[in-house]
Order: C-alpha cells, then structure tokens, then sequence
C-alpha cells in the first residue's frame, strides 16, 4: 500500500491527549484538528488531503509512544503534529526526563517513517490547574528544545496562550482549568494555521 504521496495529495495525523481528542470540553462545536481539516481541504484548496486524529483522552507522551504503531506509522502520514504535556505535567519535574525521552523518539520515528514532523507545545492552563499550571511552561519549554534540536516544525500555542492570556490562559478561552471550549480550539486552530501557511508545507 502507497503514502498519500502517490496520489498528490497528503495525510496529515494528529495526536495526543484529551485536548486533540476533542473530548467533551468543545461542546459540541469542532476541536482544533476538525477546524484545521476544513481550513486544509477547503480554504486551501487541499481537497484531496485528509486528516486523521489518534488523540486519545488521559494520554501521556508515554502513551503515544508505546502505540506508535498502532496510532501513526500504520497510517502512513505525510506530517505527524504531536500535542503532548498538559497530562505530563502533573507528575512535575521529576516527570521531565520522561517526557523528553518519549517525544523525541515519537519525533524520531516519525521523521524516519518520512513525515514532517510538527511539534505543538500544549496551551496555556490557569491558576487552578494546582497539578500542572508550576510546571506547565518547564513541558513547553522542553518541546521546543525538541523540535529544535530535532529539526521538526514548532507551532508555540503555549507562547501564545500566555501573551494573550498575560501570563495564565485566557479565561474565556477555557471550559475548566485545563481544557480549552469550543473558542480555545479556534485559537489553537488559528496559531497552526497561520504557521503552516507561512512555511508552504504543502507536498
């Protein structure tokens, strides 16, 4: 079985936690994947690419990694844009190396399997995310030391968030502490979006 490559076109996969997922916290409305599929295949003229999301609720970079197979090369995607910490952070700094250690391998794999991959640090959380809002900015800070050391495409929501939000995530942005709503997607959407369109990662 080909890539989408023979075909003209592109697979683009997502995958991470809850917030790819898409679980429960949009109400209704579409998760940041769903925005960006319909930017790609229609506002972009993409038709003939697809999206395929692996997110799964709870997951820690861990998680991803030891499905690997299961949850992206056998989809043979084109780019591999990976959003993990918001779980990870919980277990503190003690969990960094860990996170690390699986990010870079999803990275590498991806990169071996022949997809761009692209790195989004995961949103700004607020005040009351007691578990994770010391040590959020420290799982930022080492996906951008990733995908830079790695070479892959970083699309900084995490930055973002915490400019517009001054220093917390944007309250109106969020369903709880740590889930963006149906805006907070829109906004993720939007970073990604505009960072695709300025580098042409189009096959």
């Amino acid at each position: 079985m080909g890539s989408s490559r023979e075909y003209g076109s592109m697979l683009w996969l997502f995958t991470g936690d809850s917030i790819t997922h898409g679980a429960e916290h949009t109400g209704g409305a579409r998760s940041y994947p769903q925005i960006f599929e319909e930017w790609l295949r229609y506002d972009a003229g993409r038709s003939h690419d697809y999206v395929v999301n692996t997110g799964i609720s709870g997951n820690f970079a861990d998680d991803v990694l030891a499905e690997y197979a299961e949850r992206i090369a056998r989809f043979k995607p084109d780019a591999v844009a990976v959003m993990l910490g918001t779980n990870d952070a919980t277990r503190g700094l003690s969990g960094l190396d860990k996170y690390r250690t699986a990010l870079v391998d999803i990275v590498r794999r991806a990169s071996r399997d022949g997809a761009r991959a692209i790195v989004l640090t995961p949103p700004a959380v607020t005040a009351h995310a007691t578990t994770r809002a010391p040590y959020i900015g420290d799982y930022a800070q080492a996906a951008r030391e990733i995908a830079r050391d790695r070479k892959a495409t970083l699309v900084d929501i995490f930055a973002d968030w915490m400019e517009r939000g001054r220093g917390v995530a944007p309250r109106h942005w969020m369903n709880d502490a740590i889930h963006p709503n149906a805006r907070g997607h829109r906004e993720i959407a939007r970073v990604l979006i505009e960072h695709i369109e300025s580098l042409h990662l189009f096959a």
